[in-house]
């Protein structure tokens, strides 16, 4: 690997250590390095010395490259997927953040993860994302999420009457705070805290997951990822909330959206020790006697 583009957000100060770590390393790697602008920014404000780099803005801005490193947590990774996945590069999750399902590589390992890259000793592993539609293109070309689509209400105490479709046919309108679209990776995420079920990544699924909903005999429910969801609100305020993974965006009120499964995928790198089960396990604390 020659070229290597980085993403991060080094604001807090426990990130910047990390930061530097990784970029000292790569430079003196030989590495051709490409920082995201606010990246660099952020690092020049804190009177870091920046390598001889390309800084780069939007996709089309990254010269051919290849791997792009995410530095953070795991809202750093859903940023950084959206400049990777259009372009099928490889993305490396290192873990500066807190909880960390999608990044699990720490920066003090990078030397060793590094050297497994090297030798080859990796696994791409590939992670569907889901897409959307509808009228006005609000995320323009960006209509894909790593984790989920999202409907909430705005500032208002009434709730929202959410109508969805599954493959034309009526599947249920879901009074309640909002509804969540999730991929088997998202399933971890804001589904897991609205009560969703845990997917293992390469399950062939979307959940559908109701926010505080009504009626209690309102569950979620797991539906083939080949399936077409559509979904039109209908409530009091003339406009709601949807998002894609962390970027959000207003909609009037009965816009009809289609989401489905996009047609490529985010690739993740994974390292010789790394495996779903075990980051539940470490993440979720399984098997810990909490008494103790």
């Amino acid at each position: 690997m020659k070229t290597v583009a980085l993403i991060g957000r080094p604001q807090a100060s426990r990130i910047m250590p990390a930061a530097v770590e990784v970029i000292n390393f790569l430079v003196s790697q030989g590495i051709n390095l490409q920082l995201h602008h606010e990246f660099a920014a952020i690092l020049a404000e804190h009177g870091q010395t920046l390598p001889t780099c390309n800084v780069f803005v939007n996709p089309a801005d990254l010269a051919p490259t290849d791997l792009l490193i995410s530095l953070g947590g795991d809202g750093t990774l859903l940023q950084t997927v959206t400049y990777a996945a259009p372009l099928g590069i490889p993305i490396l999750g290192v873990n500066a953040g807190r909880l960390g399902f999608l990044s699990t590589m720490q920066a003090a390992d990078i030397e060793t993860g590094w050297a497994q890259i090297m030798a080859g000793d990796y696994k791409r592993e590939e992670r569907s994302l889901l897409s959307i539609e509808c009228e006005g293109k609000p995320f323009d070309d960006f209509n894909f999420a790593l984790n989920e689509f999202t409907v909430t209400r705005r500032e208002t105490a009434s709730m929202l009457v959410v109508n969805t479709w599954l493959n034309g046919q009526m599947l249920n309108s879901y009074w309640a705070d909002g509804l969540i679209i999730s991929t088997p990776t998202g399933s971890t995420g804001y589904s897991l805290s609205c009560g969703g079920p845990l997917m293992l990544p390469d399950s062939s699924s979307f959940i559908i997951t109701p926010v505080s909903p009504h009626n209690l005999a309102t569950r979620p429910i797991v539906v083939a990822d080949s399936a077409v969801i559509e979904v039109a609100v209908e409530g009091p305020q003339e406009r709601y909330l949807i998002s894609l993974d962390s970027r959000t965006q207003r909609l009037p009120i009965k816009t009809k959206i289609k989401i489905s499964k996009a047609g490529f995928t985010a690739s993740l790198i994974q390292l010789p020790g790394e495996n779903h089960l075990q980051t539940l396990r470490s993440k979720l604390n399984w098997g810990y006697d909490v008494r103790n």
